[in-house]
Order: structure tokens, then sequence, then C-alpha cells
């Protein structure tokens, strides 16, 4: 199902069984990467290190998907990769759970102690978690049909605000100080793995901002 906007690009709701491998191959590539990334730090491999990967590479698939609209206005090109934007968004939505499931259940266990000086870090990963889920939740047909092509735009916008509690979860959970230990230091061949999907969200941020900036538009589309 292709359904035209407010915008000259579609929303597109069917998509072709390989746009989903695709999504899947790319996610498995990145987590492997990142998992072998950590080793590179020096970190075993783990399940510990594992679930980083996953938590990391469902942020990048997710920054992924929200800047392809950005590029594909400022360029004017890559209309076909618009159709990956909601494999793509899906299958981060997918192992983000799967990260927060193996974080509470599968791995040590965490007293109240540190959630109470966490609590911030928390917060900022609850939203952006109900993001994640609300956004994939509603990128389907009856979400479009109930809300029009305009409220469904101005929905899906808020995956820019979502992405952006990501990085204030990283922030927050006191990643800062290392990312500047390192720049001082280089005591690592690799940056801190946090600044590897903050640094996509800033960027994918940005370009949304200088969309809408050089477009002049007021209403809300993704």
């Amino acid at each position: 199902m292709v359904t035209k906007t407010l915008s000259e690009h579609p929303i597109i709701m069917y998509n072709k069984r390989w746009e989903w491998v695709f999504s899947l191959l790319l996610y498995a590539g990145i987590f492997l990467f990142m998992w072998k990334y950590h080793r590179w730090r020096d970190r075993p491999y783990s399940l510990f290190t594992a679930n980083k990967a996953l938590a990391i590479a469902s942020s990048l698939l997710f920054s992924f998907s929200l800047a392809l609209g950005p590029l594909c206005r400022l360029t004017g090109k890559l209309h076909r990769s618009l159709r990956l934007r909601r494999p793509l968004g899906v299958t981060a939505s997918v192992f983000i759970v799967l990260h927060i499931f193996v974080s509470l259940c599968a791995i040590e266990k965490f007293d109240m102690e540190y959630y109470r000086q966490h609590w911030l870090s928390l917060v900022f990963c609850t939203v952006s978690l109900i993001g994640f889920l609300l956004l994939s939740a509603t990128s389907y047909k009856w979400a479009l049909r109930k809300l029009g092509p305009g409220r469904w735009k101005a929905l899906h916008f808020t995956g820019y605000f979502f992405l952006a509690f990501i990085i204030l979860h990283i922030l927050a959970h006191g990643k800062f100080p290392n990312w500047i230990l390192w720049f001082r230091t280089f005591n690592q061949p690799v940056p801190p793995g946090t600044m590897v999907p903050s640094f996509f969200a800033v960027i994918t941020i940005l370009l949304k901002v200088i969309e809408r900036v050089v477009s002049g538009r007021t209403e809300l589309l993704c």
C-alpha cells in the first residue's frame, strides 16, 4: 500500500520480502561489527558486550530509518531507499525490546542503589523505548487509516525527539567523561562504543533541521 501525503514522498505500508531480509542482514552485520568493536577495546566476547551491541545496532538502524527522508529531500535522489524506512524502523524496535529483556533478565541483576543512581538515564531509556514501540506499532495500514496522512506524519515526526532521548540516555548514564578521556589520551585503538550511535543520532537530527531550514516548511513531515 502506497499513499500520497502532504509531501511529494509517499507513505509506504507494504514492503517486499527482500526489504525485510535486507534490514535483518544489515542489523546482523552492524551487531557483529559492534561486538567485534568492543573486542578491539579489550572487552571480552560475552553476553554483556553482545547486549551492548544489540542496543547500538538498534539505535543505528533507527537513525538510518529517520535519516532517509531528509537525505532524499536534500539530494533529490535516493527515492527508492524510502521503501526501507519501515523495515529498518520495525527491525530496530524488535531488537531494542530484546536488548531490554536481556538487560533485565539475562545478565547480572542490579540492586536498587544502582537504579537510584541512574534514575535519569532510566527515564530517558523508558521514553525512547516507548517511542520505538509507538512508532513501530503505528507503521501499519490501520494506523494510517485511523489517523489520516497528516496526523500520521506528525506522529512519526516525533521519532527525531525519541532519537534525542537515546543520546540523553547515554549521556545521563555517565558515558561523556569516557569520551573526553579517549580524546585526551587515545588509550584505546577505537573510541568508546557509545560514541558511535550518538554520532549518527546527532547527524540524523541535524539533517532533519537542515532539511526543514532549506525547504522552509512549517508542517510536520517525516
